[in-house]
């Protein structure tokens, strides 16, 4: 099974928040994930500022098992 590091939209309208999960490839996009292992916010807020929060460790430990970031996700790692 492969596995992808991939963005699933988790906001609503005027309010963008997308999660960094870890996911089969075919699985559909709002569906089942292996683990949550960030999030992004594109929009900034008083009580949180914009950018992504990440846990670096845990996806280094799925790149190291075969996971495949995005090309959106690889930016955010960079």
């Amino acid at each position: 099974m492969k596995l992808s590091i991939r963005l699933q939209n988790h906001g609503c309208r005027n309010h963008p928040l997308w999660w960094i999960v870890v996911a089969p490839n075919r699985k559909n996009i709002k569906g089942r994930f292996t683990e949550h292992v960030g999030y992004w916010r594109l929009l900034m807020r008083q009580d949180i500022k914009r950018g992504a929060i990440m846990n670096l460790s845990r996806i280094k430990y799925w790149i190291g098992c075969g996971a495949v970031p995005t090309g959106r996700v690889q930016k955010l790692l960079h």
